[in-house]
């Protein structure tokens, strides 16, 4: 049977000299996979489609119920971004996203919240004059985890002042913890934590980095994730 579906391009796999496996993060089933025919012309809408991180695809495929794996009859962008595509500050960040997903999000997923919260995030990165852009990935970090269920949590008190990686939670300085971050990393972790975009937070490089390394061992830590995220140091360079 024929349907039809939206959804955010994960990841592609090619698997013959034309045929690619992708991996599409779509609005009811969560994480499918699909196959593909794409021509070698490097003219190829296709070809340079699947060729954009993360990019919102609409596409249609035969469902066959003893198959894992779904054909792609057609395929075209949904949405198409702006500034995604020719900026790369914004390519560096969606590739941090797209790792941060495929880490997190495994086969399989039914939940369009976590499709809604990709998209609009994608929404807001292809946005002008973005004023918290360099916070963009701490950002989206720490939403990641909080729709993930894994935390972390806000401080309680106000002698709570320093982040724990173990327990996901602030608490006193005095308590010895294992993991931490500094009192000043902490809250600037803290800023992070409240807004709908990304905060305007002034940092150095080597805090924003070392904000961006500690929350990998964070993921690392509290969900079946893979701590090596190569885009982290691309964006290391992109930022610099």
């Amino acid at each position: 049977m024929w349907e039809v579906s939206k959804g955010i391009l994960l990841k592609k796999i090619q698997y013959a000299d034309s045929r690619y496996i992708l991996k599409v993060l779509t609005p009811h089933e969560g994480v499918c996979a699909y196959s593909i025919r794409i021509s070698s012309s490097r003219k190829s809408a296709v070809r340079n489609l699947v060729g954009q991180p993360m990019a919102c695809i609409e596409m249609t495929y035969y469902n066959k119920a003893t198959s894992e794996i779904r054909a792609i009859k057609t395929i075209h962008i949904d949405e198409p971004f702006v500034l995604i595509p020719h900026d790369v500050i914004r390519q560096s960040i969606a590739l941090f996203m797209n790792e941060m997903v495929l880490q997190t999000i495994k086969l399989p997923v039914h939940d369009r919240m976590m499709y809604d919260f990709l998209k609009s995030s994608l929404q807001l990165l292809d946005t002008e004059k973005l004023p918290g852009l360099a916070n963009f990935p701490l950002w989206f970090a720490l939403r990641l985890a909080l729709k993930l269920g894994i935390g972390p949590k806000k401080p309680e008190h106000v002698n709570e002042n320093v982040f724990d990686l173990i327990s996901g939670s602030y608490m006193p300085l005095s308590d010895m913890p294992g993991i931490t971050l500094t009192p000043q990393l902490s809250q600037k972790l803290r800023l992070l934590m409240d807004t709908d975009v990304p905060p305007d937070i002034s940092m150095a490089r080597t805090e924003r980095m070392a904000l961006m390394h500690f929350m990998i061992d964070y993921f690392a830590f509290h969900a079946d994730f893979d701590a090596h995220i190569k885009s982290a140091d691309v964006l290391s360079l992109v930022f610099q």
